[in-house]
């Protein structure tokens, strides 16, 4: 008999009156529980996550031994304590939908300025991997390595969420809440898969390798052309994402790809001022001054 599973909040099949849930929906959400992200978000009908607000983010600011003692618990120390060379269909799911938040959640520093309908963290992932996959034939790279890297570097923001400077948290203290995220996701696959997304995330975060540098590159320039998106079509200003990474790029790569979208950038911002002119000269009013 099909009753109501509490995990899900839906219909389930797998419950009975005798025994507990054992859906998969149970298994994750199992995993979820001892993650603080996670619990600013809830689950509704087919087992889909719908975020509270971005204002998630505030378990940054609890004390960091209460944040890390609960991604860690229950976390294994090393992927190497996993059982198995390959992902279970069971783990390899549960993995699927962990990472589901980063669908939903959207990117903090632009709604921190107000964007009107900004995009996700997988959005920003996406685009980034396609950067990756056009980019690499430039330099003398492993082009395939870049690829891969692109599509792990944010992983863990689906459990500790979109974390800026604007937050409050230190360098160390981000890196150090993101690789117990990166330990306990990995955790749910197979002992090869897990060792290889995390050391893909650990080759990011210390961007030495000339992949990883280009990558550091794309994930600023990704930025600065959706800033420079959202500045055209929504006439809004987000110059200080343009200010802050001028004269960080380090690859050629880099560097052109950013001098292109900040050109275009100045061409459409002329155009809108002489367009404004226009409009001004047409109703009759007198010059603006800036």
């Amino acid at each position: 008999m099909n009753i109501l599973c509490q995990s899900a909040k839906t219909i389930c099949p797998v419950v009975t009156r005798t025994s507990p849930c054992s859906c998969p929906t149970a298994r994750t959400n199992s995993l979820r529980k001892s993650s603080p992200a996670l619990s600013a978000y809830q689950f509704h009908s087919r087992s889909r996550l719908r975020p509270l607000g971005y204002r998630f983010l505030n378990f940054t600011r609890r004390p960091r031994e209460n944040v890390m003692a609960s991604l860690e618990r229950d976390a294994p120390s090393s992927v190497q304590d996993q059982e198995g060379a390959t992902s279970s269909p069971e783990g390899a799911v549960d993995f699927l939908t962990l990472i589901q938040s980063l669908k939903v959640t959207k990117r903090t520093g632009w709604i921190r300025k107000g964007v009107n309908q900004p995009e996700s963290i997988a959005d920003h992932m996406y685009r980034m991997s396609i950067m990756a996959l056009i980019a690499g034939d430039n330099e003398n790279l492993d082009h395939n390595r870049c690829i891969k890297i692109a599509l792990a570097h944010d992983l863990a923001e689906a459990l500790v969420g979109d974390i800026t400077p604007h937050d409050g948290v230190t360098k160390e203290d981000k890196e150090a809440r993101e690789r117990a995220a990166m330990q306990k996701m990995t955790s749910t696959l197979g002992k090869k898969s897990g060792e290889h997304l995390l050391a893909l995330w650990e080759e990011y975060e210390a961007g030495t390798t000339p992949e990883a540098k280009l990558l550091k590159d794309l994930d600023k320039l990704e930025m600065i052309l959706q800033a420079q998106e959202y500045e055209s079509g929504q006439g809004i200003d987000l110059n200080e994402f343009f200010t802050s990474t001028q004269g960080k790029f380090q690859t050629e790569t880099g560097k052109a790809w950013a001098a292109e979208v900040v050109k275009r950038r100045a061409a459409a911002q002329a155009s809108a001022k002489d367009a404004a002119a226009d409009g001004d000269a047409r109703d009759g009013k007198k010059p603006r001054v800036e």
